[in-house]
């Protein structure tokens, strides 16, 4: 696999993720609500989660390793 296509692949990983926490964008505060989602989803906000996430996997041992994802986003709600 060339590094395009695994960038290409965790890109789309990190994408999925920020659009789970995209707010809906009607009622009241729509416009305010569509210019959040359109900056979270802006280009050139994936290659940190990337980063992070390749920097967490090379301090893990393989046996316990599982999506960082999985790891922090739980962790990152419980501290909201």
């Amino acid at each position: 696999m060339s590094i395009k296509e695994a960038l290409g692949k965790k890109k789309e990983a990190v994408e999925a993720i920020l659009e789970s926490f995209l707010a809906e964008e009607k009622g009241f505060d729509r416009i305010g609500r569509e210019a959040m989602n359109y900056s979270l989803m802006a280009p050139g906000k994936r290659i940190r989660p990337i980063l992070v996430e390749e920097a967490f996997f090379s301090v893990v041992e393989k046996k316990r390793r599982k999506s960082f994802f999985q790891f922090y986003i739980p962790l990152w709600l419980l501290s909201k």
